[in-house]
């Protein structure tokens, strides 16, 4: 029983907070769709917490042996709690130091590496994070999604050599696994390989139909690939498994800016604001859309908003530099920027 309330624990908590963190794959669509390729480099590393996530449900139900020993689940559970809402609150670095505490204390607990890397990635710190992904694997050598997370990590920091054994690493052990399928689809998708990742994400559909943040991952591969209506029933399928889904609103609203019907667009930003007020990812997609309009002052509010909720949200920060310097304010600009 206790083993069966950690696995709704983890999943609730997992799917819960990859609905905040999946606006880092359409924003990172919109920007290589458009071709500015140093812009979407500059993106990457959000997809992190996309996978942090995934890979956190991955590594929590494949370690639950270890997870019961030295540490209580009702203990474990509270304060892996803890870190999940200083993340959804953008408080990145007070569920670094939660994090760091429990590894202290539990460092052969793979699930609590995993954790800690991934969210180590979402501060920009790829060094550590691959570090607490190496350790994960040695306790768990078996969890390719593991394996494709890490050769994404090798890869944003030029290490292709590393990041191909990764890769294919995973591919041995993943060929059953829709986890895994989305892991790779993500890895293949950072490195440009948008046709490969819409692959995995296929047959990610076919082993899970029934997760809403699969179709998403899809309506970002084929956004990529200027596949615009395939991307729309994609998030049409994610929201008729979840019409609650945040993600989706503002994943139909970046496919709509591709395809220059802003009045869409707002009208699917504005249901996302309605079901998620105070989720940052909300506010940059508002900010992007201002801005494209040529609404600079408006674009600006919401980018201050967007990284007021999350210091980390790396939309929102652009749309702060593009704003500023719109402004003429380039000190501001530059800060935003870096």
């Amino acid at each position: 029983l206790l083993m069966v309330a950690a696995a709704v624990y983890y999943v609730a908590v997992g799917l819960r907070a990859a609905r905040q963190t999946v606006r880092w794959q359409q924003a990172l669509a919109a920007v290589r769709t458009r071709g500015e390729v140093p812009r979407a480099r500059a993106l990457q590393p959000g997809w992190l917490a996309i996978a942090a996530i995934v890979l956190c449900v991955v590594c929590s139900i494949a370690s639950y042996p270890r997870q019961l020993v030295g540490l209580s689940f009702g203990e474990m559970s509270g304060r892996l709690g803890q870190a999940d809402e200083f993340r959804e609150e953008g408080q990145v670095d007070q569920a670094v130091q939660e994090l760091e505490i429990l590894v202290q204390e539990n460092p052969d607990i793979a699930f609590l590496h995993n954790e800690l890397g991934m969210t180590y990635a979402q501060r920009g710190q790829f060094d550590l994070a691959a570090e607490e992904l190496k350790r994960a694997l040695e306790l768990q050598p078996e969890q390719g999604g593991i394996h494709a997370a890490l050769a994404r990590i090798y890869y944003l920091g030029d290490e292709p050599d590393l990041a191909e054994q990764a890769l294919r690493r995973a591919e041995e052990l993943g060929a059953d696994d829709a986890v895994v399928q989305v892991m790779l689809g993500l890895a293949y998708y950072t490195m440009g390989e948008w046709t490969t990742a819409e692959e995995r994400g296929l047959r990610a559909v076919d082993l899970l139909p029934e997760e809403p943040m699969i179709y998403l991952y899809l309506a970002s591969a084929y956004s990529a690939q200027a596949k615009y209506e395939q991307a729309l029933a994609a998030c049409d399928q994610a929201l008729a498994l979840d019409a609650g889904l945040v993600a989706a609103y503002v994943a139909r609203g970046y496919v709509y800016i591709h395809q220059e019907d802003l009045d869409a667009a707002q009208a699917a930003f504005s249901e996302a604001f309605a079901l998620g007020p105070e989720v940052s990812g909300v506010h940059s997609a508002l900010s992007y859309l201002h801005y494209v309009r040529g609404e600079v002052a408006e674009a600006l509010r919401e980018a201050k908003e967007s990284v007021r909720l999350d210091p980390y949200d790396q939309i929102g920060q652009e749309q702060l530099a593009f704003t500023y310097h719109a402004r003429g304010e380039l000190d501001q600009a530059l800060a935003a920027a870096r």
